[in-house]
């Protein structure tokens, strides 16, 4: 079982989370707000790591930002060099970042930070991110699913219609440890033909208190908002 496995589902992922009403543009609004206003970071330079299908890496784009994003899928960053022509999209692997450069804002949204297995690897990143920020500048991560909120067995099955396409995906939760181990069954249905895949994937389940601990060791200013302005909220750090 890999920690990534997006390889087939990619052409199909923003497919199914707008289906459960997942809203990138308001997200990335209102992250630019927490940034300008809260933070007081005025830097236009954002890398946004672990960026998938570049769906939030576009709208920070619309909204005035230089973007540059990170992923490691090859699938999802064909999506998002299709979606987003004029933004750089680099292939690496956010448990071993290769980049050279400054950013004002560095982001990871939609838990791809839970990518990384251990509170090891989690540090080493908010390590590489406060070498790799300019004075003033802001990390921002949203955290995935807390270990009290992380049921096992079947989730609920999603399912998203057009005219000629039907996707359906379900998954079954198993853990290992402080360790998510996901298996995801899709199903996808066109005229005349349908296809079945499954994937894989690693997540860690990391405590509030992790994820903010990580970026004080780092040297940051820290605190949280949650709920808003994503799913789970946001874990904030800024390097003063």
């Amino acid at each position: 079982m890999s920690r990534y496995g997006y390889a087939a589902s990619a052409p199909y992922y923003d497919l199914v989370y707008r289906g459960m009403g997942k809203d990138y543009r308001d997200e990335a609004t209102c992250l630019r707000g927490f940034f300008e206003w809260k933070l007081q970071c005025a830097s236009r330079r954002l890398l946004d790591i672990g960026c998938g299908t570049g769906a939030h890496a576009q709208h920070f784009s619309e909204l005035g930002f230089q973007v540059e994003g990170l992923d490691i899928s090859p699938e999802m960053l064909a999506v998002a060099r299709r979606r987003s022509p004029a933004v750089t999209f680099h292939e690496g692997d956010l448990s071993d970042i290769k980049l050279a450069g400054k950013w004002g804002v560095i982001t990871s949204e939609f838990g791809a930070i839970a990518h990384l297995l251990t509170y090891e690897e989690l540090c080493q990143f908010c390590t590489w991110c406060w070498d790799h920020l300019e004075t003033g500048g802001v990390l921002a991560y949203e955290p995935w699913i807390r270990p009290p909120q992380y049921h096992l067995g079947w989730s609920a099955k999603r399912r998203v219609c057009l005219p000629e396409l039907e996707v359906t995906r379900e998954g079954f939760h198993a853990r290992e440890g402080d360790v998510a181990h996901l298996d995801q069954f899709f199903t996808i249905v066109r005229p005349g033909r349908v296809v079945r895949f499954h994937e894989q994937l690693l997540m860690a389940l990391y405590t509030t208190g992790q994820y903010e601990n990580a970026m004080r060791a780092a040297g940051f200013a820290v605190d949280s908002c949650y709920n808003r302005p994503t799913l789970r909220g946001t874990i904030y750090g800024k390097k003063l």
